[in-house]
C-alpha cells in the first residue's frame, strides 16, 4: 500500500528537480527589427508616446485619455518613461508586471535597430515556475508581433508622410519659363494665361513639349510672390523678353503624387521637406509642381493630380 505512496511522491520530486533544472528563476528575453528607416521616423512613432495609438494593431486596445496606456491580447502596455533613444515599458498580465526595455540604436546605412527586452520571474515553486515560462512566451510572442507590426507601418511611406514618395533622376532639363512678380499668390486663371501663352509659343515654332506645365510660387522677406511657369521642351529658338529658358539641376530628384487643391499640394511639399529632413538631404534648386491635371478646365479641386517635383542632394 505504501509502494505506490512513495512511487508517487519519487515522480514528484523528480519532476519538480527536472523543473528546477530546466525554467531558470528569470526568462529573460529580447527580439530586435530593424525597420530600414531614419531613427527620426522611429522616434516619432516609438519614442514619442503620442506616436503609438497610430500604428497599434487594436484600436480598441488605446486610451485616448491616457497616452501611455494600451492593451493588445490581454496584456497591459503602460509606458512609464521614455527618451529618443530608451523607453521604460511595463507588461501586466493578471496581477503580474514585468519591467521590460525597448532601445534605439542606429542600424546599417539609414536603418534603425529597435529592441525589446524583458526578464519575467517564474517563481520559487514548481506550479509558478511554469505558469512564469507560459506567461514569459505569451509576452515574447505579443511584444515581437508589436514590434513586427511597427516596422510594417514605419517602413510604408503611406503611413508616415501619407503618400509614397519616390526617388528618380532629372534627365530632360531644359525648359521655357515666364517669370513673374505679384502681391497676392497667382490664382488659377493667371497661372494659365502663361501657361497657353508657352504652348501657343511652342506650337508655333515647332520646337516640341516633353510633359505638362510646372509652376514654382515662393515668397520672399518683401512678401512678394515670385511666380514661375514652365513648360519642357526639347530646342531653342529665340523667345520674346518676358520668355527665357533655363535648365533643371541635373541629377537626384523626389518626386510625389498627390490629389487635391492647394491645401493638400502645400501639405505635401512639407511632408516632402520633412521627408528630406529625416534622410538628411539637403536641395541645390526650388522645387517645383507639376500639373498634371487642368486646373483651369477641372474646377472640381478633390480631382485634381499634381506631381511634386523636390531636386536633392
Amino acid at each position: 500500500m505504501k509502494r505506490p505512496i512513495y512511487l508517487l511522491l519519487a515522480l514528484i520530486a523528480v519532476a519538480s528537480l527536472c523543473i528546477y533544472l530546466l525554467i531558470p528563476g528569470t526568462v529573460k528575453h529580447a527580439g530586435t527589427v530593424s525597420p530600414e528607416v531614419p531613427e527620426a521616423v522611429v522616434t516619432r512613432y516609438l519614442a514619442l508616446k503620442k506616436g503609438w495609438a497610430k500604428w497599434w494593431p487594436d484600436s480598441a486596445g488605446t486610451d485616448p485619455a491616457d497616452s501611455s496606456r494600451f492593451t493588445y491580447k490581454g496584456i497591459r502596455f503602460t509606458i512609464e518613461a521614455n527618451t529618443f533613444t530608451k523607453l521604460s515599458v511595463t507588461l501586466s498580465d493578471g496581477n503580474v508586471s514585468v519591467p521590460s526595455v525597448i532601445t534605439l540604436l542606429p542600424g546599417r546605412n539609414l536603418g534603425t535597430e529597435v529592441t525589446w527586452a524583458f526578464a519575467c520571474p517564474t517563481g520559487k515553486d514548481p506550479v509558478n515556475r511554469v505558469l512564469g515560462l507560459n506567461r514569459s512566451r505569451k509576452f515574447a510572442e505579443v511584444t515581437g508581433e508589436l514590434l513586427d507590426r511597427f516596422r510594417h507601418f514605419v517602413e510604408d511611406e503611406k503611413n508616415v508622410y501619407g503618400f509614397g514618395i519616390q526617388y528618380e533622376r532629372v534627365r530632360d532639363s531644359l525648359v521655357m519659363v515666364i517669370r513673374s512678380v505679384s502681391p497676392e499668390y497667382p490664382g488659377t486663371r493667371e497661372v494659365y494665361e502663361k501657361v497657353n501663352r508657352l504652348r501657343q509659343f511652342i506650337g508655333e515654332h515647332e520646337i516640341g513639349k516633353n510633359g505638362h506645365p510646372m509652376v514654382n510660387v515662393s515668397r520672399r522677406d518683401d512678401s512678394l510672390y515670385r511666380v514661375m511657369v514652365a513648360m519642357p521642351v526639347t530646342r531653342r529658338v529665340p523667345t520674346p523678353g518676358d520668355m527665357e529658358y533655363s535648365r533643371l539641376v541635373l541629377g537626384n530628384i523626389l518626386t510625389a503624387e498627390v490629389r487635391g487643391g492647394r491645401r493638400s499640394i502645400d501639405r505635401a511639399f512639407m511632408q516632402v521637406r520633412r521627408f528630406m529632413q529625416d534622410r538628411r538631404h539637403t536641395s541645390p534648386a526650388v522645387p517645383f509642381e507639376m500639373m498634371i491635371t487642368d486646373r483651369l478646365s477641372q474646377p472640381d479641386t478633390s480631382k485634381w493630380i499634381t506631381r511634386i517635383y523636390y531636386p536633392i542632394l
